[in-house]
C-alpha cells in the first residue's frame, strides 16, 4: 500500500540485471516516464539516478492538478548488454487524503478550541486544544491502528519491486508480473531465461534448511511443479530460480493461468511470488 496524492513526490527503486539474474548497471542511464490514466504526460520530468551497481531510483512530483482517483504509472526503459527492455515500475491510484497525517490535520482547527486532544495512552479528550505535537502523535496512532510501520511499507515495496515488471520468456527474462512461454521449449538459468524472483535478505535472513519449488497451473488443470534453486545474489538479495526443461514445459497445456515460487522449511510452505502465466502451443511439439 502506497499513500500517494496530487502534489506528492513519488520515488521508486528498481534494479537492472544481466541475463543470468546478476545485478548489472545498464549500458546507459535508464529513462522513465509518468503516465496518467494510460497516457504519458510529457510535461512531467522523471529523474533516474544510479545508486550502486544496477540499483536505481526513479522520482517525480505528481502534478497538483491531477485528481484523486487518477491512475498513475511509472514506466522504465533500460538496455543491458545491448538488450533493450521496458517495464512497468509501479502503478497507483491517487487518493484524496493521507490516511494518517491528513486525517489528523482535518481534526485541527486554528484560532480556537479544537475537536480533540490526544493523550499519551491514545485516548482523546473532546473540545480541547490540540497542539502540533498532538497532530504528530495522532498521525502515528492512526498508522499504529492500521498495523503498518514505515519499515514494513519499505520492506513490502522491496519485495514487490522484484516481481512487478512484465516478462516475456520468449527472449531474455525480466522479473515480472506476467510470464509467457512456449510449450516444449526449455527455459534454463545457464541461458539466462529461467524464471526467477529476488527476495530481500532483510526479510529472509537465512535460507539454511530451506528448499524452493516453482509451481505452474493453466486454468483449472493439474499443477506442474519444478525444483527451484536458492542462491545468494548479493548482500541485499537472494535469487530463487527454476530451470524448466523442454520435458517439463510439455506437461503444460496452452492457455492462461498463474505461476508461483514457494519456500519449504520443516514442513511449512510459504508462497513468495505470483505471476500471470500464458503458455503458447509449440510448433511441431507433440
Amino acid at each position: 500500500m502506497y499513500w500517494l496524492k496530487p502534489g506528492n513526490l513519488w520515488e521508486r527503486e528498481f534494479v537492472t540485471s544481466a541475463q543470468n539474474g546478476t545485478a548489472k548497471t545498464a549500458d546507459s542511464l535508464p529513462t522513465a516516464t509518468l503516465a496518467r490514466n494510460g497516457t504519458v504526460d510529457t510535461d512531467v520530468a522523471v529523474t533516474v539516478t544510479l545508486g550502486s551497481t544496477g540499483s536505481y531510483t526513479a522520482s517525480c512530483t505528481i502534478p497538483s492538478d491531477y485528481a484523486p482517483g487518477d491512475r498513475v504509472t511509472l514506466r522504465i526503459a533500460a538496455t543491458v548488454d545491448a538488450v533493450p527492455a521496458k517495464a512497468i515500475l509501479a502503478e497507483e491510484r491517487l487518493i484524496a487524503v493521507d490516511l494518517a497525517t491528513d486525517i489528523a490535520d482535518q481534526l485541527y482547527q486554528d484560532g480556537g478550541d479544537n475537536l480533540i486532544n490526544v493523550n499519551d495512552d491514545g485516548t482523546v479528550n473532546t473540545n480541547t486544544v490540540i497542539s502540533s505535537d498532538d497532530l504528530g502523535t495522532l498521525a502515528g496512532l492512526i498508522n499504529s491502528r492500521m498495523g503498518v510501520t514505515a519499515n514494513q511499507i519499505a520492506a513490502a515495496w522491496v519485495a514487490m519491486s522484484s516481481c512487478n515488471m512484465t516478462a516475456g520468456l520468449i527472449g531474455p527474462l525480466l522479473p515480472g508480473g506476467s510470464h509467457r512461454m512456449v510449450r516444449g521449449s526449455a527455459y534454463l538459468h545457464a541461458d539466462g531465461r529461467a524464471p526467477f524472483v529476488r527476495l530481500p535478505k532483510a526479510d529472509y535472513s537465512s535460507m539454511e534448511g530451506v528448499t524452493a519449488e516453482f509451481r505452474l497451473q493453466i486454468d483449472s488443470g493439474d499443477v506442474v511443479t519444478a525444483t527451484a534453486t536458492i542462491t545468494s545474489l548479493d548482500e541485499n538479495f537472494w535469487l530463487v530460480y527454476a530451470d524448466l526443461t523442454s520435458i517439463k514445459t510439455r506437461e503444460l497445456t496452452p492457455g492462461t493461468g498463474v505461476d508461483q515460487f514457494w519456500l519449504l522449511r520443516s514442513g511449512e510452505e510459504s508462497g513468495v511470488s505470483q505471476q500471470f502465466l500464458e503458455v503458447l502451443e509449440g510448433l511441431g511439439v507433440s
